[in-house]
């Protein structure tokens, strides 16, 4: 659009100040974008800036270019694009300077000259756009984009043998012209969608690469060429130069084009659908590409199921005419992956007797995938109706995901008495994933209730499955449940909300202003209210600063207490919660301020300032600095920069925590004051009058002198948060999350001798050691026995046979008297798939129980 309306204006600018003035107006227009494009880097690329100095420190620009060198020279395909860029450069620019000789031979007088360049580039502009919306897909489609890219020094050739015979301005004009809008309108589209056969992480350096060295290559040679026609060869010689190049070019676009193909079934073998699909939208841009399609359709015929897979997947994306008949070919592959894609491909197309009957046939499936996929089919376009026989058997499927949705179809198709009673009583069940399914339908059939009862279910992974499934926006009147799951302890579950309450808009705002005066809530609304039309600023900014100022507040407080405080049990906790306030507090603020900075940059950053590197954290808090707001982010830094404790004196910064208004600080506060006689009275009042629970009952554990914890018959909540805390697989958990777990874990205390588990028994517990010590036993033929292992406090034991599912490897027996914390499986899977911290403590755990065993295999070889 610029060039059109640039070209279309020069002619009269030119009379207007004359041509040479023209070149300070390109000047200020350069000026011009160079500040957009500097503005634009700094608000969308901070990101990158925050890394600036790891960058620095990485390999140099010649290590760069040589392993882009590497990636080329690997692929043949990027041989022959790299050889085809250089000729077709040279190509460019010699067509460039004949041009201008013959345009300013035409027109002598520089202002008319200047008139016709920039019509000609409008025209030439306009025409290719032209041809890139209406054209360009159709011969991609028609031909391929490796034969589009072909035809250019096809186009070539024609164009400079034409001038080989005459050197009429026409014929230059029409050269011209014809070149300008195949590069712009078809080439550059299909040029740039032949890098989709590189992987997306090696697609930037090997474009770059191909940019900066082939093309410049190409670029040099071409200057070299144009000094001399300056100076020693004749016009005419360009011609025939040009001519011998776009043979050459021809030939590197053939060999191009040949490889091309191979790439793309290379694609197909790699699980790479990107060369297929676009991520954006199906084709979106190029919508089809014939040799593309013609590497799927041979795919989908292929011996190897990986490749079958891979073409199902990318013919079901694609809705051409010939998909289908492939599609309906692979419903009967031997591979389950491969019926359930080419079922999800057929959903898309109106029912006929050829999908419906092999759906309805498939809706026995031995494989859930899919049943689910056949059921889908037969839901859509009426295809219920001539399924209904199959629907209504599914309502007896063993997956409840299949029964969820055959009782949808027929709901839907009003024949819902079975199906009514399907749903309600998944909606009962004790099984989270049935309740799921059910969820999931009737909450996509409308109406308030089922959001309600899945926002107030148990399970955070019902709630936060039945948050997605709302539909866009939510329904009328579901604003008040929504905003009362503001307060929800899993924070997926919190995210989903505040996207729905933001998709609901105005009619949220007086759930969500209630959900303001709520302690429990505040932050979470905020964060909506912050991205509702008609928010005062001012009230986002105050809220802000507030928050920033209890985070600055709480990391004072951590850097009081004895530089010792982490090792110390008793202290321990208390930083812990300092900690996790400290951040949690600077962290709703930048959620509610950060509206308008780069969201990327400030997630990335907040995600890496529990990083256990310091340079990733010093990234962290340099992205922050470059995204946000100076006034509000630069406080958080230089507390965020050392949250660490390191003073000397323990107890006027535990007199402070006590009489916090966090009902976690104070509690942990009441553990780490617990052995200081000082402080017996600050601990009995909060016995007595404290307002929270757990406060009152940790602080009347210890009044009055107490016994120490350690020795209780019982570990209350606390204690077994503060004993959690000392445990590597949650020591990462917020505070709260410390006590949903110290909630599910049961104890156990087994006296020396007893067996805690069975080899070879289902694994349904895993189990932390609170006290004692825990031998592990391997059974071998006969009475024969063999110790492993031995697990002592804090050590985790048992939960390989959780996570596989598998029975005991090993027998575990008391070495001793024995306290235990013992966490069933469904509830320990359920931690892992809500915290990921935990997840990778657990791959740790394994790690070093594989490197133990691997150890002592080869102690028992070299014995």
């Amino acid at each position: 659009l610029g060039t059109v309306v640039g070209g279309i204006a020069t002619a009269p600018l030119a009379g207007w100040i004359g041509a040479e003035n023209l070149l300070v107006l390109w000047a200020a227009a350069v000026a011009a974008s160079f500040v957009a494009a500097r503005a634009g880097l700094r608000a969308g690329g901070a990101a990158g800036l925050a890394h600036s100095t790891a960058h620095r420190r990485g390999p140099s620009m010649w290590a760069r270019v040589a392993d882009g060198a590497r990636s080329v020279r690997a692929s043949p395909l990027l041989r022959w694009m790299s050889v085809s860029l250089a000729v077709f450069s040279v190509l460019y620019f010699t067509l460039s300077l004949l041009f201008a000789r013959a345009a300013t031979a035409k027109f002598p007088n520089a202002d008319r000259l200047a008139g016709f360049l920039g019509l000609f580039m409008a025209v030439g502009s306009a025409t290719a756009l032209i041809v890139s919306l209406f054209v360009s897909n159709r011969l991609y489609a028609r031909f391929g984009v490796s034969t589009m890219i072909l035809a250019l020094p096809v186009v070539y050739a024609a164009g400079f043998a034409g001038l080989a015979v005459s050197m009429a301005f026409g014929v230059v004009l029409v050269f011209r012209f014809a070149q300008m809008v195949w590069v712009n309108g078809v080439w550059a589209g299909a040029w740039q969608a032949q890098y989709n056969v590189v992987p997306p992480e090696r697609r930037d350096r090997t474009r770059a690469f191909i940019d900066g060295v082939a093309l410049q290559a190409g670029v040099a040679t071409a200057g070299i060429l144009l000094i001399l026609a300056q100076t020693v060869l004749p016009t005419r010689a360009l011609a025939f130069i040009g001519l011998a190049a776009a043979v050459l070019g021809t030939a590197a676009a053939w060999q191009a084009r040949r490889v091309y193909v191979r790439a793309l079934v290379d694609a197909l073998r790699e699980g790479n659908p990107e060369v297929f699909v676009a991520e954006e939208e199906p084709f979106g841009g190029i919508r089809r590409d014939a040799a593309a399609l013609a590497a799927v359709r041979a795919g989908a015929a292929s011996p190897d199921p990986a490749v079958r897979r891979v073409a199902m997947e990318v013919l079901a994306a694609s809705q051409g005419p010939d998909a289908r008949a492939e599609l309906i070919r692979g419903l009967g592959d031997e591979d389950a992956s491969i019926r359930a894609a080419a079922l999800r491909g057929l959903a898309r197309w109106p029912g006929t007797d050829e999908v419906v009957a092999p759906a309805a046939r498939l809706a026995g499936d031995p494989e859930p995938d899919v049943r689910r996929a056949a059921v889908a089919v037969l839901a859509v376009d009426g295809r219920a109706s001539a399924g209904a026989a199959a629907l209504r058997r599914a309502l007896e499927d063993p997956d409840a995901g299949v029964r969820g949705a055959a009782a949808g179809a027929l709901l839907a198709d009003g024949d819902g008495v079975d199906a009514a009673a399907t749903l309600e009583g998944m909606r009962a069940s004790a099984d989270p994933v049935e309740r799921v399914a059910a969820f999931d339908v009737l909450i996509g059939r409308g109406g308030i209730e089922p959001v309600a009862a899945a926002l107030g279910d148990p399970d955070p992974g019902v709630r936060a499955a039945a948050v997605s499934s709302l539909p866009a926006p939510p329904p009328a009147g579901a604003a008040p449940a929504l905003a009362r799951a503001l307060g929800d302890h899993d924070p997926d579950v919190r995210a989903g909300v505040v996207e729905a309450l933001v998709r609901t808009g105005d009619d949220a705002r007086g759930a969500v202003e209630e959900a303001v005066t709520d302690p429990d809530r505040e932050a979470a609304a905020m964060a909506v209210l912050s991205r509702m039309d008609g928010t005062s600023p001012d009230r986002i900014r105050s809220y802000a600063e507030r928050e920033i100022v209890e985070s600055v507040r709480y990391g004072d407080l951590l850097r009081r207490l004895p530089a010792d405080a982490d090792a110390d049990a008793r202290l321990a906790p208390l930083a812990h919660a300092l900690r996790d306030r400290a951040v949690v507090h600077g962290v709703d603020a930048l959620a509610v301020a950060g509206g308008s900075w780069e969201a990327g940059a400030v997630r990335a950053a907040v995600e890496n300032l529990s990083s256990s590197d310091p340079g990733q954290r010093a990234n962290a808090l340099e992205t922050l600095d470059a995204v946000g707001e100076p006034s509000l982010v630069r406080p958080l830094i230089r507390s965020w920069e050392a949250l660490a404790p390191g003073g000397s004196d323990a107890e006027p910064p535990l007199a402070e925590a006590l009489g916090d208004h966090d009902r976690w600080v104070r509690a942990c506060a009441v553990v780490a004051a617990s052995s200081r006689p000082g402080m017996g009275r600050a601990i009995g009042a909060l016995a007595r009058d404290d307002p929270d629970t757990l406060v009152r009952d940790t602080a009347a554990a210890t009044a009055a002198g107490g016994e120490a914890m350690e020795t209780l018959a019982s570990l209350s909540l606390m204690e077994r948060v503060v004993f959690l805390l000392r445990v590597p697989l949650f020591a990462k958990l917020a505070p709260a999350d410390l006590q949903r777990v110290a909630e599910i874990a049961a104890e156990r205390v087994h006296a020396d001798g007893e067996t805690i588990a069975e080899q070879g028994e289902p694994g349904d517990e895993m189990f932390v050691v609170v006290g004692g010590e825990i031998r592990v036993v391997v059974y071998g033929d006969g009475e024969s026995t063999v110790e492993v292992a031995r697990r002592g406090e804090g050590e985790p034991v048992g939960e390989m046979a959780v996570v596989s599912r598998a029975p005991r490897m090993a027998s575990l027996v008391a070495a001793g008297d024995v306290r235990l914390l013992a966490i069933d499986r469904r509830r320990f899977e359920r931690i892992l798939r809500d915290r990921p911290d935990v997840a990778l403590a657990v791959m740790d755990v394994l790690c070093s129980r594989l490197r133990e065993s691997s150890g002592a295999r080869q102690a028992e070889m070299v014995g």
